[in-house]
């Protein structure tokens, strides 16, 4: 290669920044196409192009122009777009064919089943008609768009009524009005990434893919390496690499959603016995999650970005083998709904053990939500340990840390927490045995009783004038105490998950000494709800809002609204 030699990377953003880096420091002169002028990435290039990355032509000419050797992208959806601008530029790369069946997830269902590959039973819709495969396909069932990454407008359904809803969920996420609707698949999800030449087959890691929030299918997190015993790992990397054959993915990277089904939650539509591998999806990219950039360099010392970027050159990759033995995990920064007050501090997670990383997406004013995909996060968090047991603590410690503050009195967000209908998004902590969190049976009728007992304590109140009796000290004292009686234990902490005893450590410290026109009974009331669907940032929100005298009356009118006297 020449010191002159010119790559084209498709992406600025903060996921191909790994990748910008990486080039440069492999020598290469690194152009870096982007539709958002102001991307992170623009800064780390040698040459910038203003480009939307849908416009293959204008790519085209911006690598014939820059006489670029090389083609890449990481994290993006636009594999077939380097895919294209490689083979009109007569450089290396998977063909388009290739990158086609990897983007299209009706082209890709297609293929892996005729080649034999486990996959779900699937039929295509347009404009909501279905067009091709199944006429029955088997509940629960997804529907997704059929191009489209990051879990934007996927969504789970368990009976035919919710079908049209959720195909026009997806439909603003499709690029051509088609949807894929497939069976659920019962099983444990993991991610994998590997660099495939025609001489060498690299697995850069698997990972325990954490899914949260139905019907939607949100990734919390990820943690790296996974825990899957050896024999699983091996039967995994066999049925992905079958699929990555089918698809045709050489030379280039590949990464791949996969399941484990075992034996005993095995549906009707799985032949066979045993536990089975299921595909998930296979791009013919690296992963978008943080994984091959952050996570898995920081668990193995292994950089499986520089070795894309070599293949992308025509070379082989000449990665080491794996010389860190660390635990990585990825963590996702979530809110309930409201509006940032400021923006969200990141140097006390920066300075909490085993923080590697804290990138934060959004800034004061803007309006948060629990999200429904994975481009919909507040932030994420990478942290490392020596052990999955000091990764856990560490991971709970930075998460403990993470403040979201929220415009106080926002009536969205105090509805959300505290309204008489149940949300239609909770998060629950997620629980390894699903792909994702089922909602528990006695969830449903523990908020039936919390809101009875708020509307039974405000009907009480609101009568007596909202008039707190007790000094803050025993105020404290009284809320805490009737919070601990009725909360449940929840054994593990996630960002919207808590204990017991966290939650009464909170309300001390977080309430101190200020007081509230609400008494006790009422508080405490507010305090479970909140706490039953905002974790502790519902909890924290509340309590500002009864210790401040403007938002407390907008609580109470609210209140009144919603429980008062009829």
């Amino acid at each position: 290669m020449k010191q002159s030699d010119s790559m084209l990377m498709c992406g600025g953003g903060v996921m191909q920044l790994p990748a910008i880096r990486i080039a440069r420091d492999e020598g290469f002169r690194v152009v870096v196409a982007d539709g958002n002028s102001s991307c992170v990435g623009r800064v780390e290039a040698d040459v910038f192009a203003h480009i939307d990355l849908k416009d293959d032509e204008a790519l085209i000419r911006c690598a014939r122009d820059h006489g670029v050797v090389a083609v890449c992208t990481a994290g993006t959806d636009f594999s077939l777009t380097v895919a294209r601008v490689a083979e009109a530029c007569g450089l290396p790369g998977v063909s388009v064919d290739a990158a086609l069946h990897a983007t299209d997830k009706a082209l890709m269902r297609e293929r892996l089943a005729a080649a034999g590959v486990s996959v779900p039973p699937f039929a295509v819709y347009r404009d909501g008609t279905r067009v091709s495969g199944h006429e029955e396909v088997p509940l629960p069932a997804v529907v997704k768009p059929v191009a489209s990454m990051g879990a934007r407008g996927v969504r789970r359904i368990s009976a035919p009524e919710e079908l049209s809803d959720a195909i026009a969920a997806a439909l603003p996420h499709t690029r051509d009005g088609r949807v894929i609707v497939e069976s659920f698949i019962p099983g444990t999800e993991y991610s994998i990434d590997a660099l495939v030449t025609p001489t060498q087959r690299i697995v850069c890691g698997i990972a325990d893919r954490h899914i949260a929030i139905p019907p939607n299918f949100v990734e919390t997190g990820h943690t790296i390496p996974t825990s899957l015993p050896d024999d699983l790992q091996a039967l995994l990397t066999r049925e992905f690499f079958r699929a990555v054959d089918a698809i045709g993915i050489c030379p280039g990277a590949a990464k791949g959603d996969v399941f484990i089904v075992d034996e005993d939650r095995r549906p009707t539509w799985l032949p066979g016995t045993g536990a089975a591998v299921v595909i998930g999806e296979i791009a013919a990219r690296l992963s978008g999650g943080y994984m091959s950039g952050w996570t898995y360099p920081y668990c193995s010392g292994v950089e499986p970005t520089r070795g894309a970027i070599r293949i992308a050159a025509g070379r082989e990759p000449d990665l080491p083998a794996p010389f860190r033995n660390t635990i990585a995990a990825e963590r996702a920064i979530m809110s309930i709904p409201g509006t940032l007050a400021e923006d969200i501090p990141c140097a006390p997670l920066r300075s909490s053990p085993g923080v590697k990383e804290c990138f934060i997406r959004v800034r004061a004013g803007d309006t948060v939500a629990i999200p429904s995909n994975n481009v919909e996060k507040c932030g994420n968090l990478i942290i490392t340990g020596e052990s999955r047991d000091e990764l856990g603590l560490r991971v709970k410690a930075a998460l403990s840390r993470v403040h979201i503050p929220l415009s106080p009195g926002n009536p969205v967000t105090l509805r959300f927490l505290l309204g008489p209908e149940r949300p239609a998004q909770t998060v629950y902590a997620a629980d390894e045995r699903y792909h994702g969190p089922l909602d528990p049976p006695d969830d449903a009728t523990r908020d039936r009783l919390c809101v009875a007992w708020l509307r039974e304590t405000v009907e009480t109140t609101a009568r007596q004038g909202w008039t707190a009796e007790t000094s803050p000290a025993d105020e404290i004292a009284q809320c805490a105490l009737q919070v601990h009686e009725r909360l449940p234990e929840r054994p593990e902490q996630d960002l919207q998950g808590f204990t017991r005893t966290e939650v009464l450590a909170r309300i001390v410290r977080a309430w101190g000494a200020r007081s509230t026109s609400l008494p006790a009974s009422c508080a405490a009331a507010v305090l479970l709800l909140s706490c039953e669907r905002g974790g502790l940032q519902g909890l924290h929100y509340v309590i500002d809002t009864l210790t401040e005298e403007a938002s407390c009356r907008k609580t109470q009118e609210l209140l009144e609204q919603y429980y008062g006297p009829h």
